[in-house]
């Protein structure tokens, strides 16, 4: 073979190999991996305080089901494939919302008053005989070890589920708890407010508590800053890291948190319906503001415009409702 004709052909390889690893090219190997974005929610549900009944909206669709509970739910919680309610026994709704009862109090030793989930993993809080949180493994059915926390006056409410910790509200006092999972350490903030609501937003637990919104580092647990409520009363909270701490008020109204002045700005006003006054839930989902009303109205805003999109109508009345997402 000619030696003379080779060159010609390698030449222009080699040249477009060069280009390729300089930093100003664009070869696949200097290319930046595409960021993640937060995971997408695919359904929300909703829990009746009072009638019973369990409904799942699919965000895809916008088809709204519902299913009688056996009991009701005083707390909701959400994994990946299920929604679980606190019940007596603890109460699991899977596909197609098939109820299914779990049994848990003689295991127990107690009936089931909160419950909690990540994406795979489910607690039960119990006050009796002692307060402990007790882990369930939703694949096999079967209760792990029960970690007691020590607490003499306890009435668990919301929990939120972490990798390696739990964030409780205690009902009896309005207390703050949170839960290594690893070592069972528990750690408590005493909270004056009432009802308090709490959502995790970055690196810092978020407080709705009443006369005031309160921000607890999540690792440390210490209260980092506490934000009045003035003229309004923090019952609820939501948000993200990208559209900051938002507030429910018992005022029928939503508020924006400024963390920067320390003031709650009313961005929403919800209008009076048959002379129901309120905000049960609110939830960042997907980038849009959603709200759950005593008014039986599952209500989905557009969160820069604050524009009503869509009410979903909850198809058996109560007197309040418990909301969550799932992803």
């Amino acid at each position: 073979m000619n030696r003379m004709m080779v060159l010609p052909v390698l030449l222009p390889l080699l040249l477009a190999a060069a280009c390729g690893s300089d930093d100003g090219g664009d070869g696949s190997d200097d290319q930046e991996p595409a960021a993640e974005g937060p995971p997408r929610a695919t359904a929300l549900w909703v829990a009746s305080l009072s009638a019973d009944e369990v409904y799942r909206l699919d965000l895809e669709t916008n088809e709204l089901q519902s299913a009688s509970a056996v009991d009701s739910a005083a707390t909701l919680a959400v994994t990946s494939d299920a929604a679980w309610i606190d019940g007596y026994d603890g109460v699991r709704i899977g596909d197609d919302l098939v109820v299914e009862d779990l049994d848990l109090e003689d295991s127990l030793g107690d009936s089931v008053d909160s419950v909690g989930a990540s994406e795979d993993q489910v607690w039960f809080a119990v006050d009796d005989p002692a307060a402990a949180v007790v882990p369930y493994d939703p694949a096999s059915g079967e209760l792990g070890e029960r970690i007691e926390l020590g607490i003499e006056d306890f009435s668990p409410d919301q929990i939120i589920v972490t990798d390696g910790a739990l964030y409780l509200v205690n009902g009896w006092d309005s207390s703050l708890v949170k839960v290594d999972t690893e070592s069972g350490d528990v750690a408590v903030v005493e909270n004056e407010s009432v009802s308090p609501d709490i959502a995790l937003i970055g690196d810092s637990l978020w407080v709705a508590g009443y006369t005031s919104v309160m921000e607890i580092d999540a690792d440390s647990f210490e209260l980092v800053e506490q934000y009045p409520a003035e003229d309004v009363t923090a019952w609820t909270i939501a948000g993200d890291e990208e559209s900051g701490v938002w507030v429910g008020t018992q005022e029928s109204t939503v508020a924006r948190l400024d963390t920067d002045s320390g003031t709650l700005t009313t961005e929403l006003e919800l209008p009076e319906v048959d002379d129901i006054v309120g905000i049960d839930k609110i939830r960042i989902v997907n980038g849009e503001l959603w709200i759950v009303r005593p008014t039986d109205e599952l209500l989905r805003y557009d969160i820069e415009s604050l524009e009503l999109l869509e009410t979903f109508s909850l198809t058996e009345p109560s007197e309040s409702y418990v909301l969550e997402v799932e992803y």
